[in-house]
């Protein structure tokens, strides 16, 4: 009887892990200990794949030297929100400038503001998940830089976004079958102006790349 017990016991916990697994995928939650890999490979801080990185890590950086550090993309939404969207304006103003109907739109609906560049809240979100990777759901809000119109589902900036004085400057990278390991610091003309970071950015099986942790270098176990 006993013995019975203990394999219908057993067969309820395995039968509960193979669902709680089932239902972690199907939430997008990405398990895989990507830290674990071996580091096969190093790279030149000043070559191609370098520019690259630099570009994505780049993006966390707008106008302080400090970062907030993160280990998965709730906690990137909460705090680069405004970065992300500064970054889809710089790389994308002629884009947000030129969108005349959903400028006319907002415009109409919030005649208090003189609209110039205007950001829909479906890129916004294709970009999120490009640069962080995972499928969390994202609440639109207003942040520090950019306020958020939600009769119109879209994004505005009251203030011209200026060019930061800061830059990602790489001194390691890493590379595992899944991932890169970047350890850079944000600097400035002037010199490096923060502690080293710790990028760990993974690879996706289409070529692209996100950011799926940061964290001070000197915090890395």
């Amino acid at each position: 009887m006993k013995r019975i017990i203990t394999l219908s016991l057993a067969l309820i916990m395995l039968l509960l892990s193979l669902t709680s697994c089932k239902l972690i995928d199907k939430l997008g939650f990405d398990t895989y200990d990507y830290m674990s890999e071996t580091v096969t490979d190093t790279h030149p801080v000043d070559g191609e794949i370098a520019g690259t990185l630099s570009e994505l890590c780049g993006i966390l950086i707008s106008d302080s030297p400090t970062l907030d550090t993160f280990t998965g993309m709730n906690d990137a939404i909460k705090y680069y929100r405004d970065e992300v969207l500064a970054y889809m304006l710089r790389t994308g103003y002629a884009k947000y400038s030129g969108n005349t109907a959903l400028i006319k739109k907002a415009e109409d609906e919030y005649p208090q503001y003189h609209i110039t560049q205007i950001i829909p809240e479906g890129e916004f979100e294709a970009t999120m998940y490009r640069v962080f990777g995972g499928s969390v759901k994202l609440t639109h809000k207003s942040g520090e830089r950019f306020e958020y119109l939600d009769k119109v589902g879209a994004y505005i900036t009251p203030v011209m976004q200026e060019s930061g004085k800061f830059y990602p400057r790489i001194v390691y990278i890493g590379e595992t079958d899944k991932t890169y390991r970047v350890r850079f610091y944000v600097s400035s003309d002037d010199g490096d102006v923060s502690d080293e970071y710790f990028a760990l950015i993974i690879k996706r099986d289409d070529g692209t790349l996100y950011l799926k942790r940061l964290e001070k270098s000197s915090d890395v176990k």
